[in-house]
Protein backbone atom coordinates (compact mmCIF):
# COMPACT_ATOMS: atom_id res chain seq x y z
CA UNK A 1 0.00 0.00 0.00
CA UNK A 2 1.75 3.05 -1.44
CA UNK A 3 1.48 6.41 1.44
CA UNK A 4 1.26 9.25 -0.43
CA UNK A 5 0.81 12.84 0.91
CA UNK A 6 -1.21 16.31 -0.46
CA UNK A 7 -0.03 19.38 0.75
CA UNK A 8 -2.30 19.20 3.75
CA UNK A 9 -0.02 16.32 4.97
CA UNK A 10 -2.30 13.71 4.92
CA UNK A 11 -1.56 10.34 5.00
CA UNK A 12 -3.63 8.74 1.79
CA UNK A 13 -2.79 6.88 -1.20
CA UNK A 14 -3.03 8.38 -4.70
CA UNK A 15 -7.31 7.85 -4.74
CA UNK A 16 -8.08 8.44 -1.41
CA UNK A 17 -5.63 11.85 -1.66
CA UNK A 18 -7.73 12.81 -5.01
CA UNK A 19 -11.05 11.85 -2.79
CA UNK A 20 -10.23 13.53 -0.11
CA UNK A 21 -12.14 17.18 0.75
CA UNK A 22 -10.32 20.46 0.03
CA UNK A 23 -9.19 21.27 3.39
CA UNK A 24 -10.49 24.95 2.91
CA UNK A 25 -14.21 23.62 2.63
CA UNK A 26 -13.62 20.42 5.17
CA UNK A 27 -12.72 23.44 7.61
CA UNK A 28 -15.51 25.42 6.78
CA UNK A 29 -17.93 22.72 7.24
CA UNK A 30 -16.77 21.79 10.42
CA UNK A 31 -17.31 25.69 11.64
CA UNK A 32 -21.13 25.54 10.08
CA UNK A 33 -21.57 22.54 11.63
CA UNK A 34 -20.59 23.43 15.27
CA UNK A 35 -19.97 21.51 18.24
CA UNK A 36 -22.93 18.59 17.71
CA UNK A 37 -21.77 14.87 17.64
CA UNK A 38 -21.00 13.87 14.13
CA UNK A 39 -21.29 10.52 12.35
CA UNK A 40 -19.36 11.04 8.95
CA UNK A 41 -20.53 7.90 6.36
CA UNK A 42 -17.20 7.38 3.61
CA UNK A 43 -14.81 9.25 5.97
CA UNK A 44 -12.03 8.19 3.57
CA UNK A 45 -8.61 9.16 4.96
CA UNK A 46 -9.75 11.73 7.37
CA UNK A 47 -9.92 15.03 6.32
CA UNK A 48 -13.15 15.84 7.06
CA UNK A 49 -13.54 13.89 9.70
CA UNK A 50 -10.60 15.29 11.65
CA UNK A 51 -12.00 18.84 11.42
CA UNK A 52 -15.30 17.69 12.65
CA UNK A 53 -13.39 16.35 15.57
CA UNK A 54 -11.06 19.86 16.32
CA UNK A 55 -14.94 21.70 17.07
CA UNK A 56 -17.05 18.73 17.62
CA UNK A 57 -17.68 16.91 20.74
CA UNK A 58 -17.74 13.27 19.55
CA UNK A 59 -17.37 11.88 16.29
CA UNK A 60 -17.60 8.52 14.33
CA UNK A 61 -15.77 7.99 11.12
CA UNK A 62 -17.52 5.08 9.10
CA UNK A 63 -15.52 3.34 5.78
CA UNK A 64 -15.88 0.85 3.92
CA UNK A 65 -12.27 0.41 2.69
CA UNK A 66 -9.45 -1.12 5.17
CA UNK A 67 -6.82 0.85 3.86
CA UNK A 68 -8.54 4.11 4.35
CA UNK A 69 -9.41 2.77 8.23
CA UNK A 70 -5.09 2.36 8.39
CA UNK A 71 -5.16 6.04 6.27
CA UNK A 72 -7.57 7.67 8.63
CA UNK A 73 -6.21 6.39 11.65
CA UNK A 74 -2.89 7.32 11.09
CA UNK A 75 -3.86 10.82 10.87
CA UNK A 76 -6.00 10.87 13.32
CA UNK A 77 -2.72 10.17 15.36
CA UNK A 78 -0.56 12.69 14.11
CA UNK A 79 -3.53 15.29 14.96
CA UNK A 80 -3.06 14.31 18.96
CA UNK A 81 -7.63 14.02 18.59
CA UNK A 82 -8.50 11.58 21.30
CA UNK A 83 -12.97 11.96 20.05
CA UNK A 84 -12.54 9.83 16.99
CA UNK A 85 -14.44 6.57 16.86
CA UNK A 86 -13.91 4.71 13.35
CA UNK A 87 -15.71 1.54 12.43
CA UNK A 88 -15.27 -0.54 8.98
CA UNK A 89 -18.30 -1.04 7.51
CA UNK A 90 -21.32 -0.22 5.27
CA UNK A 91 -22.93 2.96 6.08
CA UNK A 92 -26.27 1.22 5.09
CA UNK A 93 -26.17 -1.94 7.67
CA UNK A 94 -28.08 -2.04 10.31
CA UNK A 95 -25.52 -2.13 13.46
CA UNK A 96 -23.76 0.92 11.99
CA UNK A 97 -27.31 2.63 11.77
CA UNK A 98 -27.74 1.73 14.99
CA UNK A 99 -24.46 3.26 16.62
CA UNK A 100 -24.95 6.32 14.58
CA UNK A 101 -28.23 7.08 16.09
CA UNK A 102 -26.41 8.08 19.26
CA UNK A 103 -25.17 10.99 17.18
CA UNK A 104 -26.73 14.08 16.81
CA UNK A 105 -25.29 14.86 13.33
CA UNK A 106 -25.34 12.85 10.12
CA UNK A 107 -22.41 13.76 7.01
CA UNK A 108 -22.04 12.20 4.06
CA UNK A 109 -19.91 12.83 1.11
CA UNK A 110 -20.57 9.64 -1.08
CA UNK A 111 -18.15 8.80 -3.85
CA UNK A 112 -18.59 9.53 -7.21
CA UNK A 113 -19.91 7.22 -10.54
CA UNK A 114 -20.23 9.73 -12.96
CA UNK A 115 -21.77 8.68 -16.11
CA UNK A 116 -22.86 11.66 -17.69
CA UNK A 117 -22.60 15.63 -17.68
CA UNK A 118 -25.07 15.27 -14.79
CA UNK A 119 -25.45 12.90 -12.29
CA UNK A 120 -27.93 11.16 -10.85
CA UNK A 121 -28.72 9.85 -7.09
CA UNK A 122 -27.60 6.18 -8.56
CA UNK A 123 -24.49 7.87 -9.05
CA UNK A 124 -23.80 8.24 -5.90
CA UNK A 125 -22.80 5.75 -2.80
CA UNK A 126 -24.09 5.44 -0.09
CA UNK A 127 -27.69 6.85 -2.25
CA UNK A 128 -28.54 9.99 -0.11
CA UNK A 129 -32.30 9.13 -0.37
CA UNK A 130 -31.57 5.54 1.18
CA UNK A 131 -29.28 7.47 4.23
CA UNK A 132 -32.78 9.92 4.76
CA UNK A 133 -34.82 6.88 4.51
CA UNK A 134 -33.20 4.40 7.08
CA UNK A 135 -31.18 6.55 9.48
CA UNK A 136 -34.80 7.86 10.37
CA UNK A 137 -33.33 10.95 11.97
CA UNK A 138 -33.28 15.03 11.32
CA UNK A 139 -29.99 16.89 11.11
CA UNK A 140 -28.25 15.58 8.03
CA UNK A 141 -25.33 17.04 5.68
CA UNK A 142 -24.57 15.83 1.82
CA UNK A 143 -21.73 16.67 0.05
CA UNK A 144 -23.00 15.96 -3.97
CA UNK A 145 -21.87 17.15 -7.25
CA UNK A 146 -22.24 20.49 -7.68
CA UNK A 147 -24.30 20.05 -11.39
CA UNK A 148 -26.47 17.46 -9.51
CA UNK A 149 -30.54 17.57 -10.93
CA UNK A 150 -31.74 18.94 -7.48
CA UNK A 151 -35.20 18.14 -8.80
CA UNK A 152 -34.36 14.24 -7.79
CA UNK A 153 -33.68 15.21 -4.38
CA UNK A 154 -35.42 14.17 -1.12
CA UNK A 155 -37.52 16.42 1.14
CA UNK A 156 -36.72 20.45 1.46
CA UNK A 157 -32.64 20.69 2.19
CA UNK A 158 -31.10 23.71 2.18
CA UNK A 159 -28.88 24.32 -0.91
CA UNK A 160 -25.14 25.84 -0.54
CA UNK A 161 -23.30 25.60 -3.95
CA UNK A 162 -19.48 25.74 -2.71
CA UNK A 163 -17.06 27.40 -4.40
CA UNK A 164 -13.26 27.35 -3.66
CA UNK A 165 -10.89 29.56 -5.48
CA UNK A 166 -13.01 30.73 -8.49
CA UNK A 167 -13.62 26.49 -8.96
CA UNK A 168 -17.39 25.35 -8.30
CA UNK A 169 -16.83 22.32 -6.13
CA UNK A 170 -19.87 20.60 -4.58
CA UNK A 171 -23.46 21.07 -3.75
CA UNK A 172 -24.08 20.96 0.49
CA UNK A 173 -27.59 19.67 1.32
CA UNK A 174 -28.15 20.75 4.95
CA UNK A 175 -31.83 19.45 6.78
CA UNK A 176 -33.68 19.58 9.81
CA UNK A 177 -31.38 22.18 12.63
CA UNK A 178 -28.53 22.33 10.60
CA UNK A 179 -30.69 24.38 7.80
CA UNK A 180 -30.08 28.28 7.36
CA UNK A 181 -30.82 29.42 4.09
CA UNK A 182 -32.80 28.04 1.15
CA UNK A 183 -30.98 28.47 -1.50
CA UNK A 184 -27.27 30.50 -1.46
CA UNK A 185 -23.62 30.47 -3.19
CA UNK A 186 -20.38 31.16 -0.80
CA UNK A 187 -17.09 31.97 -2.34
CA UNK A 188 -14.13 30.30 -0.46
CA UNK A 189 -11.64 31.66 1.54
CA UNK A 190 -13.32 34.77 1.37
CA UNK A 191 -16.91 33.62 2.74
CA UNK A 192 -18.45 35.89 0.35
CA UNK A 193 -22.04 34.60 0.23
CA UNK A 194 -25.28 35.35 -2.42
CA UNK A 195 -28.27 34.79 -0.63
CA UNK A 196 -31.96 34.03 -2.89
CA UNK A 197 -33.54 36.70 -1.62
CA UNK A 198 -37.61 36.85 -1.78
CA UNK A 199 -37.79 39.34 -4.85
CA UNK A 200 -37.39 38.28 -8.16
CA UNK A 201 -34.19 40.31 -9.84
CA UNK A 202 -34.88 40.56 -13.76
CA UNK A 203 -31.17 39.98 -15.83
CA UNK A 204 -30.90 41.02 -19.41
CA UNK A 205 -29.10 38.91 -21.86
CA UNK A 206 -26.73 40.63 -24.35
CA UNK A 207 -24.10 39.92 -27.28
CA UNK A 208 -22.49 43.48 -27.23
CA UNK A 209 -20.28 43.97 -24.69
CA UNK A 210 -20.33 47.33 -22.96
CA UNK A 211 -16.80 48.92 -21.51
CA UNK A 212 -15.75 46.26 -19.26
CA UNK A 213 -16.47 42.36 -19.43
CA UNK A 214 -16.17 40.37 -16.90
CA UNK A 215 -15.57 36.46 -16.34
CA UNK A 216 -17.60 35.36 -13.31
CA UNK A 217 -17.24 32.07 -10.95
CA UNK A 218 -19.84 29.76 -12.12
CA UNK A 219 -21.11 28.77 -9.09
CA UNK A 220 -23.79 32.06 -9.38
CA UNK A 221 -24.83 30.47 -12.80
CA UNK A 222 -25.22 27.08 -11.58
CA UNK A 223 -26.99 28.55 -8.07
CA UNK A 224 -29.68 30.24 -10.01
CA UNK A 225 -28.75 33.18 -8.29
CA UNK A 226 -27.79 35.28 -11.26
CA UNK A 227 -30.53 38.13 -10.54
CA UNK A 228 -29.53 37.92 -6.30
CA UNK A 229 -26.03 38.87 -7.29
CA UNK A 230 -27.10 41.69 -9.69
CA UNK A 231 -28.68 42.79 -6.26
CA UNK A 232 -25.82 42.03 -4.48
CA UNK A 233 -23.52 44.00 -6.12
CA UNK A 234 -25.97 46.49 -7.09
CA UNK A 235 -24.98 47.03 -10.11
CA UNK A 236 -26.04 46.69 -13.74
CA UNK A 237 -25.30 44.19 -16.11
CA UNK A 238 -25.75 42.36 -18.99
CA UNK A 239 -25.24 38.41 -19.32
CA UNK A 240 -22.95 37.65 -22.46
CA UNK A 241 -22.73 33.92 -22.07
CA UNK A 242 -24.02 31.47 -20.01
CA UNK A 243 -22.43 28.01 -20.68
CA UNK A 244 -20.62 25.28 -19.33
CA UNK A 245 -17.46 26.58 -19.79
CA UNK A 246 -17.89 30.29 -18.39
CA UNK A 247 -20.07 33.07 -17.26
CA UNK A 248 -19.46 35.98 -18.83
CA UNK A 249 -21.40 39.31 -18.33
CA UNK A 250 -20.49 42.97 -19.36
CA UNK A 251 -21.55 46.39 -17.59
CA UNK A 252 -19.80 50.31 -17.33
CA UNK A 253 -19.20 49.88 -14.22
CA UNK A 254 -16.54 48.32 -11.82
CA UNK A 255 -17.90 45.00 -10.01
CA UNK A 256 -15.85 44.29 -6.99
CA UNK A 257 -16.89 40.91 -5.84
CA UNK A 258 -14.71 37.47 -4.67
CA UNK A 259 -17.04 36.15 -7.30
CA UNK A 260 -15.37 38.24 -10.25
CA UNK A 261 -12.52 36.21 -11.68
CA UNK A 262 -11.57 38.81 -13.91
CA UNK A 263 -12.14 42.07 -15.37
CA UNK A 264 -11.49 43.03 -19.22
CA UNK A 265 -11.60 46.35 -20.75
CA UNK A 266 -12.74 46.42 -24.15
CA UNK A 267 -10.82 48.01 -26.72
CA UNK A 268 -12.43 47.06 -29.99
CA UNK A 269 -14.73 45.22 -32.11
CA UNK A 270 -14.21 43.57 -35.38
CA UNK A 271 -16.69 42.00 -37.94
CA UNK A 272 -14.05 38.83 -38.86
CA UNK A 273 -10.67 37.45 -37.43
CA UNK A 274 -9.01 38.51 -40.75
CA UNK A 275 -9.95 42.36 -39.70
CA UNK A 276 -8.94 41.81 -36.08
CA UNK A 277 -5.34 40.18 -37.23
CA UNK A 278 -4.63 43.02 -39.46
CA UNK A 279 -5.33 45.75 -37.08
CA UNK A 280 -3.47 44.29 -34.05
CA UNK A 281 -0.48 45.42 -36.02
CA UNK A 282 -1.44 48.61 -34.28
CA UNK A 283 -0.73 46.92 -30.84
CA UNK A 284 2.03 46.41 -29.32
CA UNK A 285 1.05 43.73 -27.38
CA UNK A 286 2.23 40.67 -25.73
CA UNK A 287 0.86 37.28 -25.23
CA UNK A 288 -2.69 36.15 -27.32
CA UNK A 289 -5.28 34.38 -25.27
CA UNK A 290 -8.63 33.45 -27.12
CA UNK A 291 -11.49 33.09 -24.57
CA UNK A 292 -14.09 31.74 -27.01
CA UNK A 293 -15.02 28.12 -27.83
CA UNK A 294 -12.83 27.12 -30.37
CA UNK A 295 -11.87 23.30 -31.49
CA UNK A 296 -8.82 22.38 -29.42
CA UNK A 297 -7.26 21.48 -32.78
CA UNK A 298 -7.01 24.78 -34.22
CA UNK A 299 -6.76 26.50 -30.79
CA UNK A 300 -2.53 27.01 -30.76
CA UNK A 301 -2.71 27.51 -34.73
CA UNK A 302 -4.85 30.46 -34.57
CA UNK A 303 -3.24 31.65 -31.30
CA UNK A 304 0.55 31.47 -32.94
CA UNK A 305 -0.92 33.25 -36.08
CA UNK A 306 -2.44 35.85 -33.73
CA UNK A 307 0.82 36.40 -31.77
CA UNK A 308 3.29 37.08 -35.21
CA UNK A 309 4.00 40.56 -34.05
CA UNK A 310 4.18 39.89 -30.39
CA UNK A 311 6.51 42.72 -29.37
CA UNK A 312 5.14 44.44 -26.17
CA UNK A 313 4.01 43.63 -22.56
CA UNK A 314 0.11 43.65 -21.98
CA UNK A 315 -1.47 40.05 -23.42
CA UNK A 316 -4.46 40.68 -24.98
CA UNK A 317 -7.66 38.92 -24.98
CA UNK A 318 -10.12 37.92 -27.67
CA UNK A 319 -13.65 37.22 -26.89
CA UNK A 320 -16.71 36.21 -29.64
CA UNK A 321 -20.04 36.84 -29.04
CA UNK A 322 -22.83 36.82 -32.07
CA UNK A 323 -19.78 36.12 -34.53
CA UNK A 324 -18.33 39.26 -33.86
CA UNK A 325 -14.91 39.22 -32.25
CA UNK A 326 -13.55 41.53 -29.33
CA UNK A 327 -10.07 42.94 -28.44
CA UNK A 328 -9.53 43.72 -24.72
CA UNK A 329 -6.66 43.62 -21.77
CA UNK A 330 -7.24 42.58 -18.30
CA UNK A 331 -6.92 44.98 -15.59
CA UNK A 332 -6.71 44.68 -11.64
CA UNK A 333 -10.31 43.56 -10.01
Amino acid sequence: MTDVKKKLDYHGDREGVRRATPLEIAKYKASRIGSRSVVDLGCGIGVQLIEFAKVSKDVLGVELERKYIEFCRKNIVESNLNNVKLIKGDALDSNIIKIARNYEVVNSDPSRDKTSYTWELNNLSPNPKEILRKYNQEDFSFDIPVRFNTKLLSGEPELEYVSLGGEPKRLILYYGCLKKYELSAISLPSMERIVKGEEKIDVQYGNTPDAFIYDIDQVVSLSGLIGDFKKYVNKDFEVLEESSQRFLITSDDDIRSSFVLGKYKVLKGYNSLQELRKDLKNYYYGRIYIRFEINPKHYYNLKKDLEFNALGIDDIYIFKFDDKYYTSIKEEN
